[in-house]
């Protein structure tokens, strides 16, 4: 698995992989619910993007079985996640501290 500082420096570098996790922070959501979210347009960018996310292992993809036999699907941020999305958080707001003028 990669090291925390790798993961960090992705997510700074690529804003749209950043905007995922961010999201899920908030709530656990569906692939079109991401989609609608992030306001993406193509199915196939959210997916990149989600495969790109995947190898830090930040979240998990759950299905659950719902009103007989649907099948549901969404992801869900894990404590990895979470802890990753607060350290991104500190870094972004110390770099926009640092970038603020002296009054």
């Amino acid at each position: 698995m990669p090291e925390v500082d790798e993961i960090v420096k992705y997510l700074l570098y690529n804003e749209r992989e950043s905007k995922i996790l961010e999201s899920l922070y908030q709530s656990r959501k569906s692939f079109t619910e991401l989609k609608e979210d992030l306001g993406i347009k193509h199915n196939a960018e959210l997916s990149r993007a989600l495969k790109n996310l995947r190898r830090f292992v930040l979240f998990d993809h759950v299905y659950e079985r719902k009103n007989g036999d649907k099948v549901f699907s969404y992801y869900q941020i894990n404590s990895m996640g979470r802890t990753i999305f607060q350290i991104v958080e500190d870094v972004e707001r110390y770099i926009t501290a640092k970038a603020k003028p002296f009054s």
